[in-house]
């Protein structure tokens, strides 16, 4: 990064040139706000266009100003409208070569986002390409700035030579996909399959995960770039389910048998094509990755449900004291996110100027902490459910 082009440009301007910034929103304009105050205050480096379903009139003088002052392209869809056949349509309108997505209550680091854009260009065999992610959740106070809690959002790198291992690898890590960046044709193509066959946001998400796991690597970079907010909206986001969405309600539902179906099919085929195996051999291993993906998302929904605090804390003891023998493994992997060291994830660590994490974090920080008192309260009210760690019970 900073090297000069041959048109004298940067190579990270150049990378933020064939770039766009696709942000889906709905009933959510403090956190559309937010995002643009803290996108302003990084230099807009990139295209932008806004898709918004929101039930509401207009989004407001503050995020109108910021649009035409910022020169983002906005987009109205019918109010209520789900997600995925607006950001199919979005994404068609998408001209530079690589593409994100970026969720209005989180935070995406731009040079971080250039950065993987320009590592694609020059990796053909890689599909997406993120760097280090963070969650945070927001607690008021009463004495000064908000209080945050933070905590390691898992990336990874997928380097394996077959579409088959790369698959196993991709569930063996459970990371999310939504928000790397891709090549726009490669996301508009998958994106077309997943409207062909009806998925709504879960399985479009599911499928999307799938395919690119199989279509090629995913390459995690070493910069900060994402911050994801993990909260409760109680701003009337018509998109998911805020209450009592889970597991054991997808699987049961009358829609589920077809939309797994076509899902495995639509794997399968890809997973053929890529490894050169035979259609019936691919399915097969379709449903034995899926069904065994399945038997975790719904033991992991009983635990959460079901299961006291206390037990999962004796769980999580006595498996410690099984993984002894491993104990220095353990600990090297847990200083990635306990305080103290430069690299790791806590806010003492990402506030501090030696963190190689220090000037991506701190307008984050600052965005976070300059929010209305009255929406850090509505934040910190109870847990959101989030479309990307538990399936929408719509589908």
């Amino acid at each position: 990064m900073g090297a000069q082009s041959v048109a004298g440009r940067s190579v990270e301007a150049d990378a933020a040139a064939s770039l766009t910034i696709v942000v889906p929103t709905c009933n959510r304009y403090p956190y559309l706000l937010r995002l643009l105050k803290y996108y302003q205050a990084c230099g807009a480096p990139m295209r932008m266009h806004i898709l918004d379903s929101s039930r509401h009139a207009q989004p407001g003088q503050a995020i109108e100003r910021l649009i035409t002052t910022l020169a983002i392209s906005y987009t109205r869809y019918d109010a209520g409208l789900e997600p995925i056949p607006m950001i199919h349509d979005g994404v068609k309108r998408v001209t530079t070569p690589y593409v994100v997505l970026w969720a209005d209550d989180d935070f995406l680091v731009p040079k971080a986002v250039a950065a993987a854009a320009q590592f694609l260009d020059a990796h053909r065999d890689f599909r997406v390409a993120h760097g280090v992610g963070g969650i945070f959740t927001i607690r008021p106070s009463t004495h000064g700035p908000a209080e945050l809690d933070i905590g390691p959002y898992l990336q990874c790198s997928v380097l394996d030579a077959t579409a088959s291992s790369r698959l196993v690898t991709y569930l063996t890590t459970r990371y999310s996909i939504f928000y790397s960046v891709y090549r726009t044709p490669e996301l508009q193509q998958n994106l077309d399959q997943s409207v062909a066959h009806g998925f709504g946001h879960f399985w479009e998400e599911l499928a999307r995960s799938w395919l690119f796991a199989i279509q090629g690597k995913a390459k995690k970079l070493d910069g900060l770039y994402i911050m994801r907010q993990m909260s409760h909206d109680s701003q009337g986001d018509g998109w998911y389910p805020k209450r009592g969405s889970h597991a054991f309600s997808w699987v049961t539902m009358p829609s589920f048998p077809g939309h797994c179906d076509r899902f495995l099919e639509c794997v399968a085929r890809a997973l053929a094509q890529q490894d050169g195996m035979s259609f019936s051999r691919a399915r097969e291993f379709a449903e034995e990755l899926f069904w065994g993906y399945l038997a975790r998302v719904l033991a992991m929904d009983w635990t959460r449900r079901y299961e006291q605090p206390s037990q999962r804390l004796w769980a999580r003891l006595r498996a410690a004291v099984r993984n002894v023998p491993m104990a220095r493994n353990a600990w090297r992997a847990a200083r990635s996110v306990l305080p103290g060291g430069n690299h790791e994830l806590s806010l003492a660590s990402l506030r501090r100027p030696s963190s190689p994490y220090h000037d991506s974090f701190a307008p984050i920080y600052q965005a976070i902490t300059e929010e209305e008192p009255a929406m850090i309260a509505d934040e910190a009210a109870a847990p959101l459910h989030r479309p990307d760690q538990t399936p929408c019970a719509r589908e």
